[in-house]
C-alpha cells in the first residue's frame, strides 16, 4: 500500500468534510491507500468526529491536531497550506494524496489513475502566463534562482495533488537548514505549498517528468466565480472525471436548474440515498457558505 490520503480542514468544513468521507467510503480502492489522515486546524472549534467518523465506514482514519505538528499561527489560507507539507512528517507510506475538504469522490478511484506503471505519479500541467496565482509562482522561481519561462508549464496548484513523502521532508529539511522553523519561513516568503514544492525539485536538478506524467487530471471543480452556465457544463462534462469539487463560495452562485444538477449527479452517483437527502444536504450548504 503505497499512499496516504490526506485533508487539512477545520470545523466550518465539517459538512464537506463528511461528504468527501461518504464518497471514499463509497469509491475509494482498499488495495492501495495504507490510511487517511485528517488535519484538524480547526482555530475554537474542534471537528465533530462523532458525526464524521462513521461517514468513512471501515476505512482506517487517523485524526492530527494542527497543533500536534507545528504552532498555528494567524494565517488563514496560507497557515493551511503549511500543514499540508509539514504533514509529510508524519505519513509513513511512499506517497500521499492532499485533497481539501470540498474535493469528495464520484466515481471509482484506482492506483493507476495515480501512478504510471514506471513509478511516477500522474498528474495535470497547467499553465500560470497571465494566471492569477502567476505571482507565488514568480516568488518560488526568486526563491530557488529558478528560470522564470517554467510559468509556461507546471504543476497545478488544486487538490487533488500527489506527492512523494521523502521529496517533502527533503523540502522541509532544506528549509529549516538554518535552525528556522519551516512555519515562519514559508509565511514570511509568501508562496505557495505546490509553488515551492515544484521549484525546489528544480533546484535539486530534477524535472519534472523525473517524478511526474502528465496527463489529463481526473478531477475537476466549480469555483466562486464560476457563473451558473459554467456550473452547469463542468457538471455536464464531468465524466470520466472520478473528483468533483464545489468551493465553499460557489453555493451562494447557483441557480434553482445548477442545484438541481448538482443535488442529481450526487444522488446518481449513490452519495445519498435520495435526491430529496442530497438537495437537503445541498441547503444546508448554501446557507452556511453562501453569505
Amino acid at each position: 500500500m503505497d499512499f496516504t490520503i490526506v485533508t487539512v480542514a477545520h470545523s466550518v468544513d465539517l459538512p464537506l468534510l463528511k461528504l468527501q468521507a461518504r464518497s471514499l467510503n463509497r469509491y475509494l480502492a482498499r488495495d492501495f491507500v495504507r490510511e487517511i489522515i485528517v488535519v484538524d486546524n480547526s482555530v475554537d472549534t474542534s471537528l465533530d468526529l462523532s458525526t464524521l467518523m462513521p461517514q468513512y465506514g471501515n476505512l482506517p482514519v487517523r485524526v492530527i491536531v494542527a497543533s500536534e505538528i507545528a504552532p498555528r499561527p494567524k494565517g488563514g489560507w496560507f497557515v493551511q497550506q503549511v500543514y499540508k507539507l509539514l504533514v509529510s512528517r508524519h505519513v509513513w507510506t511512499k506517497n500521499y494524496l492532499l485533497l481539501d475538504a470540498k474535493n469528495h469522490l464520484v466515481a471509482p478511484l484506482s492506483q493507476p489513475m495515480l501512478q504510471a506503471p514506471d513509478g511516477r505519479l500522474r498528474i495535470g500541467q497547467q499553465s500560470y502566463f497571465r494566471h492569477p496565482l502567476q505571482r507565488y509562482l514568480l516568488r518560488c522561481c526568486d526563491y530557488f534562482n529558478i528560470d522564470k519561462s517554467i510559468v509556461n508549464g507546471f504543476l497545478p496548484t488544486v487538490t487533488p495533488f500527489p506527492a512523494r513523502t521523502y521529496l517533502v521532508r527533503k523540502l522541509l529539511t532544506h528549509i529549516e537548514r538554518n535552525g528556522q522553523p519551516f512555519m515562519e519561513t514559508f509565511l514570511a516568503a509568501k508562496v505557495t505549498e505546490f509553488f515551492l514544492f515544484g521549484t525546489y525539485l528544480l533546484h535539486l536538478g530534477h524535472r519534472l517528468e523525473d517524478h511526474y506524467e502528465w496527463r489529463p487530471w481526473i478531477s475537476d471543480g466549480v469555483w466562486k466565480d464560476h457563473n451558473n452556465e459554467v456550473i452547469q457544463q463542468k457538471i455536464t462534462h464531468l465524466s470520466p472525471r472520478c473528483f468533483f469539487a464545489v468551493h465553499r463560495r460557489a453555493y451562494q452562485n447557483m441557480d434553482a436548474t445548477s442545484q438541481h444538477m448538482l443535488a442529481s449527479l450526487w444522488y446518481e452517483r449513490k452519495l445519498f440515498d435520495s435526491y430529496r437527502d442530497a438537495q437537503r444536504f445541498l441547503r444546508g450548504c448554501t446557507m452556511l457558505y453562501g453569505t
